[in-house]
């Protein structure tokens, strides 16, 4: 297999990670699924909701980095 780094993105003039910024989208993406479940009332079928948010952050991180990093 031919692994290589994602490249970098230039916010302003600073060169950032894209992994770090996929983390911050898929934070936010997280966030705003979980609180809609909230308000749904979805998480009284959450045993452990700490353990639920990480476990739905890192799938959504998972899913946006398959989607929007290069292969």
């Amino acid at each position: 297999m031919n692994w290589t780094l994602p490249p970098d993105v230039v916010v302003g003039q600073m060169l950032v990670s894209a992994p770090l910024l996929l983390a911050l989208l898929a934070a936010v993406v997280a966030v705003l699924v979980l609180h809609l479940a909230n308000r749904a009332n979805l998480a009284r079928w959450v045993w452990h909701p700490p353990l639920f948010t990480l476990g739905f952050y890192c799938l959504i991180y998972a899913l946006l980095g398959l989607w929007l990093l290069p292969r």
